[in-house]
């Protein structure tokens, strides 16, 4: 259950999130879920939870969970040349698939 100090704005955050709007019998792009287990900004369950939801409606997505890397999923340099490659690669093959 959703939870807020100020439940007045619900209605409008349900709005434009995404995973409220993930419903069955619709067909989705494939997603890239990118996420770390240490960011500090924003938890790595928002995308778990978003995982989790695709895969209950059966669509396909494409998840990767960083252990080591911040908010930017990356907490040095090979990091973020493996977070870079992996989006490149995801998106070239959207584009050429």
């Amino acid at each position: 259950m959703w939870r807020s100090r100020h439940p007045e704005q619900r209605g409008w955050i349900e709005a434009y999130s995404p995973y409220q709007k993930l419903v069955p019998g619709k067909t989705y792009p494939v997603p890239f879920i990118l996420t770390s287990t240490k960011d500090g900004r924003v938890h790595p369950a928002h995308g778990r939870k978003a995982a989790a939801r695709l895969a209950a409606l059966g669509q396909p997505y494409y998840c990767y969970e960083n252990i080591d890397g911040g908010h930017s999923a990356a907490a040095n340099l090979t990091g973020y040349a493996r977070r870079l490659a992996l989006e490149y690669t995801y998106a070239s093959r959207r584009l050429v698939d």
